[in-house]
Protein backbone atom coordinates (compact mmCIF):
# COMPACT_ATOMS: atom_id res chain seq x y z
CA UNK A 1 0.00 0.00 0.00
CA UNK A 2 1.60 3.41 -1.09
CA UNK A 3 1.92 5.80 1.81
CA UNK A 4 2.76 9.63 1.33
CA UNK A 5 4.35 11.29 3.77
CA UNK A 6 5.27 15.42 3.06
CA UNK A 7 7.42 17.48 5.59
CA UNK A 8 7.49 16.61 9.08
CA UNK A 9 5.00 13.31 8.28
CA UNK A 10 7.74 12.27 5.34
CA UNK A 11 10.80 12.12 8.50
CA UNK A 12 8.76 11.22 11.03
CA UNK A 13 7.61 7.56 8.99
CA UNK A 14 11.60 7.98 7.47
CA UNK A 15 12.60 7.21 11.17
CA UNK A 16 10.17 4.68 12.06
CA UNK A 17 11.83 3.04 9.29
CA UNK A 18 15.09 2.88 9.81
CA UNK A 19 16.50 5.78 7.96
CA UNK A 20 18.75 8.37 8.63
CA UNK A 21 18.02 12.46 9.09
CA UNK A 22 20.12 14.89 10.05
CA UNK A 23 19.17 18.94 11.13
CA UNK A 24 19.33 21.12 7.86
CA UNK A 25 21.38 24.15 7.46
CA UNK A 26 18.16 25.78 6.36
CA UNK A 27 15.03 25.48 8.42
CA UNK A 28 11.98 25.75 6.39
CA UNK A 29 8.79 27.18 7.73
CA UNK A 30 5.43 28.14 5.45
CA UNK A 31 3.97 27.91 1.91
CA UNK A 32 5.48 26.02 -0.31
CA UNK A 33 4.73 23.97 -4.01
CA UNK A 34 5.57 21.15 -4.56
CA UNK A 35 5.85 18.33 -7.74
CA UNK A 36 5.49 14.62 -8.45
CA UNK A 37 8.23 13.15 -9.65
CA UNK A 38 6.58 9.70 -12.00
CA UNK A 39 3.74 8.78 -12.21
CA UNK A 40 1.36 6.98 -10.06
CA UNK A 41 -2.14 6.02 -9.37
CA UNK A 42 -1.55 7.08 -5.76
CA UNK A 43 -1.08 11.06 -7.41
CA UNK A 44 -4.18 10.75 -10.02
CA UNK A 45 -6.17 13.73 -10.16
CA UNK A 46 -4.07 15.21 -7.12
CA UNK A 47 -2.94 18.73 -7.98
CA UNK A 48 -3.88 22.32 -6.68
CA UNK A 49 -2.62 24.21 -9.78
CA UNK A 50 -0.35 23.48 -12.97
CA UNK A 51 3.00 24.74 -13.64
CA UNK A 52 3.77 26.77 -17.35
CA UNK A 53 5.26 22.93 -18.05
CA UNK A 54 1.93 21.44 -17.04
CA UNK A 55 3.16 19.65 -14.41
CA UNK A 56 0.40 19.27 -11.55
CA UNK A 57 1.68 21.40 -8.07
CA UNK A 58 0.30 20.79 -4.67
CA UNK A 59 0.04 23.48 -1.90
CA UNK A 60 1.54 22.50 0.97
CA UNK A 61 2.39 23.93 4.24
CA UNK A 62 6.42 23.06 5.68
CA UNK A 63 7.48 23.58 9.31
CA UNK A 64 11.10 21.68 9.73
CA UNK A 65 14.37 22.21 10.48
CA UNK A 66 15.51 18.28 9.59
CA UNK A 67 15.85 16.38 6.57
CA UNK A 68 15.96 12.85 5.33
CA UNK A 69 19.76 12.10 3.93
CA UNK A 70 18.77 8.21 3.06
CA UNK A 71 15.84 6.74 2.44
CA UNK A 72 14.38 3.39 4.26
CA UNK A 73 14.31 0.40 2.15
CA UNK A 74 12.02 0.03 -0.74
CA UNK A 75 10.93 3.88 -0.30
CA UNK A 76 11.09 6.22 -2.87
CA UNK A 77 11.08 9.71 -3.47
CA UNK A 78 7.86 10.95 -5.48
CA UNK A 79 7.97 14.66 -4.83
CA UNK A 80 10.13 17.70 -5.77
CA UNK A 81 10.31 21.64 -4.45
CA UNK A 82 12.02 23.55 -6.80
CA UNK A 83 14.84 22.68 -7.81
CA UNK A 84 16.32 20.32 -5.33
CA UNK A 85 14.65 16.93 -4.20
CA UNK A 86 13.45 16.11 -0.71
CA UNK A 87 17.02 15.29 -0.02
CA UNK A 88 17.99 18.55 -0.36
CA UNK A 89 17.58 21.98 1.55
Amino acid sequence: MPVLGICYGMQTMAAQLGARSRAATLREFGYAEIRAQGHSKLFDGIQDKTNAQGHGLLDVWMSHGDKVTALPAGSRYRFQRGHTDCSDG
